[in-house]
């Protein structure tokens, strides 16, 4: 599970320094990484015969925000169809990453040593913003 965890800081900060986020290949890796790790996940449960899953409040709000966005698409009420799927794409790496996130970093030390993590990251991405301005 080390290794997963290691992934998600990974991922999060090429998705910072691949202008942001916003560029096409910076999603697609985004969303192959999210679900690459989620497969990891999920072959490391079922070896260990199960996942111990833990309940957070802020599923429901991305479920929520999920359902209505897939309302919207599947019913044909969107005014752009084909950037309500891209959107839809996008938003389950980040739901993804977040169930991943959620259930890793289950111990205070290991959430502590995430948030130094992206303590740390963002002040250097800043100070690079800084020297560069």
């Amino acid at each position: 599970m080390k290794a997963i965890r290691i992934g998600i800081c990974v991922l999060v900060a090429f998705a910072v320094l691949s202008f942001g986020g916003v560029e096409p290949w910076g999603e697609a890796i985004l969303e192959i990484g999210a679900a690459a790790l989620f497969m990891a996940w999920g072959i490391l449960a079922v070896r260990r015969r199960g996942a111990n899953l833990h309940w957070n409040w802020l599923y429901l709000p991305l479920f929520g925000l999920g359902v209505f966005a897939m309302g919207q698409y599947g019913l044909g009420i969107s005014v752009y169809p084909y950037l309500t799927k891209v959107e839809l794409l996008k938003w389950g790496a980040y739901v993804l990453l977040f169930f991943l996130t959620v259930e890793l970093f289950r111990t205070q030390e290991q959430r502590k040593q995430f948030v130094w993590f992206l303590v740390i990251f963002g002040f250097a991405v800043a100070l690079f913003g800084i020297v560069q301005h």
